[in-house]
């Protein structure tokens, strides 16, 4: 069957839809229902995942979220959370936030919750110590001024965020002896001067690339997710596996939400064997599979298989 790609005006779409998601901001009390919605869909989306796997889960032992507060950091930790397999820990920069998005109460690390700043590697270390896993989830984020123009805040720029806090987060988990990472990056890096690249002149895409090569050389086991746009709304599909920004079957709006990566990285981390392993793969939505008819034992081994680049 013929490979299909996206065309430039698919790849146009690709970046609106990424910046709206970037930009998109909700009231607290808004987020709080979008997890909630979120945290169904993970449950329906995993159910034939659950149902037709013929070995027991994996024993998570201790997984480390980063940006466990932000839009699809929450949602990811609270679906390892719900499911008593596993030790979440959460890595975040302030308890504030924490107790609105993780229900927890004092938030202090014996809750699991640790504070650290990801472009400073040495406030990293307590929530490595011990860690089995890491989920990183950081990643930059623009703001717009009076007069419309995106800019990155001093010291949260894609080269700090997206490369140098996603290479110390790397470096401090291998030297505390966490084996596996699941990095959640984006689609798109694959254009070179992309318009995320452009947008506040960050050059997000570049940065994230390279933390990507950066993971991939690191002697670790490692899973890369690189989703289209992202939305919080639940768009009752299913998702497919792509490579090399390709998919056989091209959404109209190449969305995908951010329930599904927190279906992904839960799938990922429970998976038995080699599934889900030392695989770098795009998600999408796909509009010929029904909502709930993901089996992610077939997604996570067409992850592997790289013959649609």
């Amino acid at each position: 069957m013929r490979r299909a790609t996206w065309t430039a005006a698919t790849l146009a779409a690709i970046a609106a839809a990424l910046v709206l998601a970037l930009v998109a901001l909700a009231t607290p009390a808004q987020a709080r229902a979008v997890v909630r919605e979120a945290l169904v869909d993970i449950d329906e989306g995993l159910s034939v995942h659950e149902k037709i796997s013929t070995q027991p889960l994996r024993d998570g032992g201790v997984w480390v979220v980063s940006g466990a507060t932000g839009r699809t950091g929450t949602l990811a930790y609270h679906a390892l959370q719900a499911s008593g397999n596993v030790d979440v820990r959460a890595l975040i920069r302030n308890a504030t936030k924490a107790k609105s998005e993780l229900n927890c109460g004092e938030c202090t690390e014996s809750e699991g919750i640790f504070i650290g700043d990801v472009t400073k590697r040495k406030t990293l270390t307590r929530a490595m110590k011990g860690a089995d896993g890491l989920v990183i989830l950081t990643g930059s984020y623009p703001l717009q001024d009076s007069s419309g123009h995106y800019y990155y805040p001093s010291g949260a720029t894609p080269k700090d965020i997206d490369w140098r806090g996603t290479v110390n987060q790397i470096l401090e988990a291998k030297a505390n002896g966490v084996k596996h990472i699941v990095l959640v990056s984006s689609l798109g890096t694959t254009i070179p001067d992309g318009a995320l690249d452009k947008l506040g002149n960050g050059h997000a895409l570049f940065y994230k690339l390279n933390a990507e090569a950066t993971l991939m050389q690191s002697g670790l086991t490692f899973s890369i997710i690189k989703p289209c746009g992202l939305t919080n709304q639940s768009l009752h599909l299913g998702t497919q596996v792509g490579h090399c920004d390709n998919f056989k079957h091209i959404p109209v709006a190449p969305l995908i939400s951010r329930a599904s990566i927190a279906s992904y990285v839960k799938a990922i981390v429970f998976a038995t064997g080699d599934l889900g392993r030392n695989v770098r793969f795009g998600v999408c939505s796909d509009p010929l599979r029904p909502f709930g008819k993901d089996d992610m034992n077939k997604l996570l081994a067409a992850a592997a298989d790289m013959s649609d680049c």
